[in-house]
């Protein structure tokens, strides 16, 4: 989306969420907030195959809307996974 931004006349989405990124987080920027959020599954047969050490973050990301500051608060959720 935010590729397409100059066929929009320069608009910017306020919120982006990317799904599965491999290192989960937010990012505000002055044009808004970015989100990559966590795996939401174990490796499936391809990750064993081509990287049996890669531990997956899974979890999943809170957003908290405060009508106050009309501020969202981004809050990452990892849980411990064993290797």
């Amino acid at each position: 989306m935010l590729f397409t931004a100059p066929a929009r006349k320069g608009l910017y989405p306020n919120i982006v969420i990317r799904a599965h990124a491999h290192d989960p987080g937010y990012l505000w920027t002055p044009y808004g907030l970015s989100i990559g959020l966590p795996a939401w599954q174990m490796k499936g047969a391809h990750i064993w195959n081509t990287a049996p050490e890669a531990v997956p973050g899974i979890g999943g990301v809170l957003l908290d809307w405060d009508p106050r500051d009309q501020r969202c608060n981004v809050r990452v959720k990892l849980y411990p996974v064993a290797p």
